[in-house]
């Protein structure tokens, strides 16, 4: 039997998941800290609604998090990226297309092909093309690239989610509504993923969920916290927590709330939105008794050669349980993530690689580009603009620029291309090899062995594992300036530290290429009680 106390927390935990399952608001907002539940909440209320499944949008931006998605609430609901949700939209509705035919190829590296003719057509530095389309910006550029890609008959990812919301006003709401749309990591969306999101919230109730101390985009994809925080302060939001970490021990939970009191003390995330993040005994006791600490490593070197990251993370993946590695097969969650920055990201890759681990790989959506896939294309495709314009990137012969201004007149390329350099294209077309490329090695589904994952800060995202391993967190890595650590550094490491479902090592080195580093200043920020210190040098790999 549950004690009193457990009993009360799993009464809380399925009070805040009732919350929302039994809402009548058609706009519900959840600041859910690092698994809160999110997921579980959302299969609740899709199996409590009994909507069907073209009924129910759910939407995210990255892979990885579509496919856990996919996984969980795929039997209920159409799970989507955004560029995959447009692309889907762009196929089912010809009215959204523009100059685009029924036949468009999805091409994610089209952005390099209209920046090349920018810069042949214009004589000028290509525009930021991307920053344009995600700030939702209609200008002379994004019209452009929209042409350029009428005229391949292609598209790619942002331009996808921008042809498609500046059309949405053309669906009547009998075209495109919805039972539920659920919308996932709002933090790391940017102002056009914003407004598409305003714009479906006309086309049915809509749960958006998300958490501001998570957003690690706003480099890389021009996202904002400051949306996810707006939308707290909107009336028309209903705002439903989800205070229970049920993913991380009790370490874990604790060095997390003592980091974001520091963070939060030295006015580091201003604005941030205020939320519980709590421990769940009931849930994760067990591992918590087990793993009361987290390991901080200090090696005395790190070097490619003297690679005691390596060395110290392949021991302990050798050390961890039958029962956690089964447990983690079983589950469908890694059993160990390394995450680190480079250099040291390569050197631990390089040195793991180099043993008999099953490393995961980063998933590709898309075959990559080279000239014989192009000429397979071609054999399919004679006359596609798309296909010539590649070998023209491909190949560039000597009239290559004079074809592209050219075709700014809209005839097509195989009209301007002269018939020597199309016969000569043409021949390899027809001894192009049949054989295609091999088939991706399936991850191997031998429980016994440990799957492991080695990513980026930004990598981690949508991930979790048993043990974790955050490496080369030395001041002048992260962060770069000790006195001034940034929101978006700070944010990094909330990001890593909670991908852990067990046992967390935080290594740093004090020696690194020759210099010496000090530990991270945010190590600081952690209560000694729950740390472990470990000194790793070549004493202690000979003690092994």
């Amino acid at each position: 039997m549950p004690s009193q106390s457990d009993q009360e927390h799993l009464s809380r935990l399925d009070a805040c998941s009732a919350s929302v399952i039994n809402s009548q608001s058609e706009k519900i907002l959840i600041v859910a800290g690092p698994g809160a539940g999110k997921t579980t909440s959302f299969n609740k209320l899709l199996q409590n609604k009994g909507f069907s499944k073209e009924r129910v949008l759910v939407l995210t931006f990255l892979v990885n998090l579509r496919n856990d998605l996919e996984k969980d609430l795929g039997e209920k609901s159409s799970v989507f990226t955004f560029h995959g949700y447009c692309h889907h939209l762009l196929r089912r509705f010809g009215i959204l297309r523009g100059g685009l035919t029924d036949s468009f190829k999805y091409f994610p590296e089209i952005e390099n092909i209209i920046q090349e003719d920018w810069k042949v057509i214009h004589a000028d530095k290509t525009p930021d093309f991307l920053s344009n389309f995600r700030s939702n910006l209609v200008n002379e550029h994004s019209k452009f690239y929209l042409e350029r890609g009428n005229y391949y008959n292609s598209i790619g990812f942002d331009d996808s989610v921008f042809r498609v919301y500046h059309s949405l006003s053309k669906l009547q709401s009998s075209d495109l509504s919805y039972n539920l749309i659920l919308v996932d990591e709002f933090q790391d969306f940017n102002q056009l993923e914003v407004d598409f999101v305003r714009s479906l919230s006309a086309r049915g109730p809509i749960v958006i969920a998300g958490d501001d101390d998570q957003a690690l985009y706003q480099k890389m994809r021009l996202a904002d916290p400051k949306h996810i925080q707006f939308l707290y302060l909107d009336p028309n939001y209903e705002k439903l927590p989800l205070p229970y970490c049920t993913r991380c021990t009790e370490v874990i939970v604790e060095a997390t709330k003592d980091f974001v009191r520091k963070c939060e003390e030295g006015q580091i995330l201003k604005d941030r939105i205020p939320r519980d993040f709590d421990y769940c005994p009931p849930i994760k006791r067990v591992d918590s008794e087990q793993y009361p600490f987290i390991e901080f490593v200090k090696t005395s070197v790190q070097t490619p050669r003297a690679n005691y990251f390596g060395k110290y993370i392949e021991h302990q993946i050798r050390c961890i349980s039958d029962v956690d590695i089964r447990e983690s097969r079983e589950k469908g969650f890694l059993t160990a993530l390394v995450i680190s920055s480079n250099p040291f990201r390569r050197q631990i890759e390089d040195y793991l690689n180099s043993l008999n681990f099953d490393i995961q790989k980063n998933e590709n959506e898309f075959e990559s580009i080279n000239r014989d896939v192009v000429l397979r294309n071609l054999r399919e495709d004679p006359s596609s603009n798309l296909w010539w314009r590649l070998i023209l990137f491909f190949d560039k012969p000597k009239e290559w620029q004079n074809i592209i201004k050219s075709s700014t007149s809209g005839e097509a390329l195989i009209d301007l291309i002269s018939k020597d350099f199309q016969n000569a294209i043409m021949e390899e077309v027809k001894n192009i090899s049949e054989v295609e490329s091999a088939e991706r090695v399936a991850v191997s589904s031998d429980l016994s062995k440990p799957l492991v994952k080695i990513t980026t800060f930004e990598g981690a995202k949508g991930l979790s594992a048993a043990h974790v391993f955050i490496a080369g967190m030395q001041n002048g890595t992260l962060p770069r300036d000790s006195i001034n650590p940034t929101p978006i550094e700070v944010k990094k490491f909330l990001v890593a530290l909670t991908r852990t479902r067990k046992h967390c090592h935080i290594l740093y080195s004090k020696t690194v290429g020759g210099r010496y580093s000090s530990p991270s200043i945010f190590l600081n920020w952690i209560a000694d009680n729950r740390k472990r210190n470990i000194d790793v040098n070549k004493q202690y790999f000979e003690n092994l």
